[in-house]
């Protein structure tokens, strides 16, 4: 939740490439869990199956939208997003 408004507010990066970058840091800060569910066989093939699928054209569809998005408009998105996600964490 931090990554986004870290790198645009300390490092200057643009908004667009901020995103960007926090997308490839989860993907290699999420390696290490990656390799441990493979070595200990605790995890549902049928149900990674049609995640992977999902989140490989959710990463396609994205990134083409992110080309287009004002600025503006992804900030509120995000916002909106975190908001959301941070309420159901506290809540549910």
């Amino acid at each position: 939740m931090l990554c986004i408004p870290l790198l645009k507010g300390v490092l200057d990066f643009e908004d667009k490439n901020a995103h960007a970058t926090t997308i490839v840091a989860m993907c290699i800060i999420s390696l290490p869990t990656l390799a441990v569910y493979l070595f200990t066989l605790e995890y549902d093939l049928f149900a990674t199956t049609f995640i992977t699928i999902g989140v490989m054209i959710g990463a396609v569809i994205g990134s083409k939208f992110l080309k287009k998005i004002p600025d503006k408009t992804l900030n509120i998105l995000y916002i909106l997003i975190t908001s959301i996600s941070a309420i159901k964490i506290l809540f549910f």
